[in-house]
């Protein structure tokens, strides 16, 4: 399975290039109004979707200069209940991968990696539950501020 040094998953890894990826969709000028881009030559992107822990999971990637810098992936569920099992097979998976969180507060566990760090976030939005799971590459503290 290829994927970033830290925590491999799909065919997404961080600091790859976007070049031959397909299925990428870029993010509308609503999209950018909502969510910003930070850094100049950003360019964020939907992508298609992976199977982690046998669930389809939603995937975003922020890229500058036509490498990745942040890999979003999303599961969403109405049902509380799958969310929670879930998110205790995500957690299961994530301390195998890569050890006890660095930071745990209420809804959120960061993992300090090699390449960046790893966080895996809960929400709600009206009845949908959500997980959220972000990859950040540590290249971001070279990149220029966008103007």
């Amino acid at each position: 399975m290829i994927g970033s040094a830290s925590l491999p998953i799909g065919e997404y890894r961080l600091d790859m290039s976007i070049d031959g990826l397909t299925g990428l969709i870029e993010f509308s000028d609503t999209e950018y109004s909502i969510f910003g881009r930070n850094f100049e030559g950003e360019k964020n992107f939907h992508a298609p979707g992976v199977q982690l822990l046998d669930r389809n999971w939603k995937v975003d990637l922020g890229t500058v200069d036509g490498k990745v810098y942040k890999i979003a992936f999303y599961f969403e569920s109405e049902s509380k209940s799958t969310v929670i099992d879930v998110s205790t097979n995500l957690m299961r998976y994530l301390q195998k991968q890569l050890g006890k969180p660095s930071e745990e507060q209420d809804t959120i566990w960061t993992w300090d990696t090699p390449d960046g760090n790893v966080i895996m976030q809960f929400g709600k939005a009206g009845s949908t539950y959500m997980i959220n799971l972000f990859e950040t590459s540590r290249k971001i503290r070279s990149f220029l501020p966008r103007r």
